[in-house]
């Protein structure tokens, strides 16, 4: 995530840690990010994640 350049264009799908989208949905994406693992959490709720990915969309702006 930290190496792209995002542009708040397009649809954020978020899933769950455990499954994740359903194949179907996978099949029409894109692109995968990833949040970057750090400070000891093994994870993170799907709206804290949600919130992080979108403050990176809005950073550049």
């Amino acid at each position: 995530m930290h190496r792209l350049t995002l542009r708040p264009a397009g649809v954020l799908i978020m899933g769950s840690e455990s499954h994740g989208p359903r194949p179907e949905v996978l099949a029409c994406l894109t692109q995968r990010l990833y949040i970057p693992g750090a400070g000891g959490a093994e994870s993170l709720n799907v709206a804290i994640s949600a919130a992080i990915l979108l403050d990176n969309f809005h950073r550049e702006l």
